[in-house]
């Protein structure tokens, strides 16, 4: 007879680590491992149980199982690192897989709350509502995604005391109490922010100060990282407040799906963040040639022109299914002219702009035409420029 060969652990555990890679792991693989022996459930375990998904598609019965299954192992908790909570489901299981994990959860950094409907956060039962804030306010979490809910409360973020990264979408907000005091140790100084559409009023709650002396919720004076979706006219207010806050903004990324003046955008920009900010995106969606296509941007950049450290800008511009541009505006030679102006942007190594037109119905000569409409050397001092790298792209596609 043969002896058996016994693999050492370590070995194991690189296999272990292995099957659990990438964006599929094998779990049928690990689930059956873990079952060989006791000392590989833990290494396991702490792939199987590093995300946990509860919402619509994972269904009642799931999280009736999940639930069973933390109340005989509670210690599966401490494996968890990424939740994604929609409250749709047997909300009693759910409450009390959340009692659990609020308690348990050592190693948990990501957290997405979403309802598929914009909610209203009130109408949820206290204690669901009570667990979910508990568990975002944990000193583990980094990384928070909240959207789709109306009555947020703001002050729930005010405790968030070490989230890295915020992503807000489609997201209303209750703001504080005027002469509320939060009892805290720091306040929230998120390093990247994502805001979505729908989502500016809740901006504005979350910097709403409190009181004489008192800041909002959260101060974003930290950023170094922003990214904005707007799609109406209001939105640029909340942006243009929170950018003058800005202290360390590295990197500002701004996507208009629709006609929005940049108004205020130079200005807020001068405040602080023209000290250290070296890379923007600016990136449009056109629906057509009754307006602007950059929507003020060559003005607001004059705003900050001779005083910034500007290293890398970039235009994206997309014309919607069909649509016309205004490609004959005096805006495309305005930005030439304001980033190739003498000591403007000194800093300034790599411009780029990248139009696609979008077509459903043009035939080969009409898209040829809409090529031909824009082109490169609409931007001649940029293409004759020795200080920096330009590009320029245009591309038609069929949807």
């Amino acid at each position: 007879m043969q002896p058996k060969t016994t693999l050492p652990l370590d070995v194991l555990a690189s296999i272990i680590d292995l099957l659990a890679a990438g964006n599929d792991p094998d779990t049928r693989s690990l689930r059956m491992l873990s079952q060989v022996c006791k000392s590989l459930v833990p290494q396991c375990r702490r792939h199987l149980f590093s995300s946990l998904v509860l919402d619509k598609d994972a269904g009642a019965l799931r999280a009736h199982r999940f639930s069973d299954l933390l109340r005989r192992n509670p210690d599966i908790a401490r494996y968890l690192k990424g939740l994604r909570y929609y409250p749709v489901n047997d909300l009693i299981s759910d409450q009390r897989i959340l009692e659990v994990l609020k308690e348990r959860s050592s190693s948990l950094r990501s957290i997405e709350l979403r309802s598929h409907s914009g909610a209203d956060w009130n109408t949820f039962p206290e204690s669901i509502r009570s667990s979910l804030v508990s568990l975002i306010q944990l000193p583990t979490i980094t990384d928070l995604e909240i959207r789709s809910f109306t009555n947020f409360p703001a002050t729930a973020l005010s405790l968030c005391d070490h989230i890295i990264d915020l992503r807000l979408q489609d997201l209303e907000m209750t703001p504080p109490e005027i002469n509320h005091v939060v009892r805290r140790s720091k306040m929230p100084t998120p390093v990247s922010l994502y805001a979505r559409p729908k989502t500016y009023g809740a901006l504005a709650a979350l910097m709403q100060s409190t009181g004489p002396n008192a800041g909002g919720p959260i101060d974003f004076s930290c950023l170094r990282k922003a990214s904005f979706d707007m799609e109406t006219a209001s939105d640029i207010y909340p942006i243009d407040e929170l950018l003058k806050t800005t202290m360390e903004l590295q990197s500002l990324s701004i996507m208009i799906a629709m006609p929005v003046e940049l108004v205020g955008l130079g200005a807020s920009l001068a405040a602080n963040a023209h000290r250290t900010l070296r890379s923007a995106i600016f990136s449009y969606m056109v629906y057509g040639d009754h307006y602007d296509p950059l929507c003020g941007l060559s003005r607001e950049l004059r705003m900050i022109a001779g005083n910034n450290v500007l290293e890398e800008l970039q235009l994206r511009v997309g014309v919607q299914t069909d649509y016309t541009c205004r490609t004959e505006s005096e805006e495309w030679s305005a930005f030439d002219a304001v980033i190739t102006e003498s000591g403007a942007f000194p800093m300034l190594g790599r411009v780029s702009v990248e139009i696609v037109w979008l077509s459903f119905y043009r035939d080969e000569d009409e898209a040829e035409d809409v090529l031909d409409s824009l082109d490169e050397d609409r931007f001649p001092r940029l293409l004759e420029s020795t200080a920096l790298e330009f590009t320029f792209s245009a591309d038609h596609l069929y949807v």
